[in-house]
């Protein structure tokens, strides 16, 4: 054995590098090593061990994972499914609350056209109804200052409440003392510019709906209401704006599908508006407004045809009787209304 081992110390390398030059160093060495592959075999089958408990803990995992995909899958589909469901009855549930609002707005809409016409009918006849504007103009003719213009009202049968709003305005005198005060290159705007106190005051101001019909369109010449609900200001329609106008016209607006109210024509006067009103300055940087507002004098009531009955008496087309009657029905006091309106 030792000369085995001594033989081996000569010529095993690994004996060599350890230096081994006896038996018993060699003995030491073989038992060190012995220990050292014991340890190591040890170990690497502790690793192994460990290995397959991970390998199967991680299977186990994978395996979890997997499932619970799955579950979280159909989880997901029913929740869809689910909340599609919930979603269509919850829209169909706002389509129906929609309609109903709708078609409560529409029976108000059309009470409030039946009570206008009908006051209308009590308070100014069936009409047509004519309105005189009396305007200043002693910049442009100091030897006639003072020059006119009439409109014809929509009849009552198709703008009832745009009709009976402005005709009392006109009655209660709101009209004068305003201003034609915008001239752009479709419209004429008139306005009561510092006055708007006194139609409110009167609540006169607006209108409760836009009222629109569409066999009255905002062709030249005819009156439309500026704004939603519509009111104060109004103008002319220089050129045929029913379609700008008119429904679907006014994208500014929240309900664009809605129009002006368009509730009355010039009839007479329209030479003098475009001799001398609408050639009239406008202040530039685009914008039209005058640089000279024309002053609306008075606003009157001129008659109504047909018969209306007041006071027991029948009138007909253009009766004095019928104007004096409608200038005596009650108007709000002067001083009822705030000063400096």
């Amino acid at each position: 054995i030792y000369m085995t081992l001594h033989y081996r110390g000569q010529t095993n390398e690994l004996l060599k590098k350890l230096e081994v030059k006896t038996a018993e160093e060699a003995y030491a060495v073989f038992e060190k090593l012995e220990r050292e592959a014991g340890q190591f075999k040890r170990e690497f089958e502790s690793k192994q061990r460990s290995t397959k408990h991970y390998e199967k803990r991680f299977k186990t995992a994978s395996d979890t994972k997997k499932k619970l995909e799955i579950e979280n899958k159909k989880m997901k589909e029913m929740y869809e499914s689910e909340e599609h469901q919930a979603t269509a009855e919850e829209s169909e549930k706002l389509k129906q609350r929609e309609e109903a609002w709708r078609k409560q707005v529409f029976l108000l809409q059309n009470a409030t056209a039946r009570e206008s016409r009908r006051e209308a009918l009590e308070r100014f006849g069936p009409g047509p109804h004519r309105v005189r504007f009396t305007i200043k103009v002693d910049d442009v003719d100091p030897q006639n200052p003072t020059r006119s213009f009439v409109a014809e009202l929509a009849p009552l049968n198709l703008m009832p409440h745009a009709v009976h709003l402005f005709l009392e305005q006109v009655h209660h005198l709101l009209w004068d003392s305003t201003f034609i005060y915008l001239n752009g290159a479709h419209v004429l705007q008139v306005g009561p510019q510092k006055g708007l106190d006194k139609f409110k005051f009167t609540q006169l101001d607006t209108l409760s709906f836009p009222e629109y019909s569409h066999e009255f369109p905002h062709v030249p010449w005819t009156m439309g209401f500026t704004g939603r609900p519509g009111g104060p200001d109004w103008y002319i329609n220089k050129a045929d704006n029913t379609k700008p106008h008119g429904p679907g016209g006014q994208f500014q607006h929240d309900l664009e599908e809605q129009a002006d109210s368009c509730f009355g024509k010039i009839v007479e006067g329209m030479d003098m508006l475009k001799e001398i009103v609408f050639p009239m300055r406008v202040a530039g940087n685009g914008i039209a407004i005058l640089e000279k507002p024309v002053q609306i004098l008075t606003a009157r009531i001129e008659g109504a045809t047909g018969t209306a009955t007041m006071g027991g008496n029948s009138y007909t087309k253009f009766d004095p009787a019928l104007v004096d009657a409608l200038h005596k029905i009650p108007r709000v006091k002067e001083g009822m209304l705030p000063k400096n309106p």
